[in-house]
């Protein structure tokens, strides 16, 4: 998790470590997207699930699928095509604020049912609305 003030260059860094670490994947010939997804325009985890696909091109049906569902066909679309993706959450606080811890718990047990093909990281500048980490 990154936190900072306002306009202390937190988006600005995780863009950086994503391009570099894309940039390092291409040079081992391995597949690596860094998707940031602002938490202010997609405010709920249905949202920042179907925006993943968008950027990805990951085929996925246009409604009645339940997050998890969402989830489970993005990871199989990674998996066949030995993709992996690192997903930028920014101004996270926002997404908390709409729908509590739930979307946190289920994105850090994604790799537990698969063979972690994506990973997460969050930028907020205020994190005294959330939950003390243990």
């Amino acid at each position: 998790m990154i936190t900072g003030s306002v306009g202390t260059g937190k988006t600005s860094l995780a863009k950086l470590c994503g391009q570099g670490v894309e940039l390092e994947a291409r040079k081992n010939r391995r597949t690596v997207h860094y998707i940031h997804i602002n938490c202010r325009i997609n405010r709920s985890l249905y949202s920042v699930l179907r925006r993943l696909g968008e950027v990805i091109n990951a085929p996925l049906p246009k409604r009645g699928f339940s997050d998890e569902e969402v989830m489970h066909s993005l990871l199989k679309y990674l998996s066949r095509s030995n993709t992996y993706v690192i997903l930028g959450l920014d101004e996270v606080e926002v997404l908390f604020s709409e729908e509590g811890a739930e979307p946190f718990y289920f994105l850090s047990r994604i790799g537990e049912e698969t063979a972690e093909s994506a990973s997460f990281e969050n930028c907020s500048a205020d994190t005294r609305d959330f939950p003390p980490f243990p």
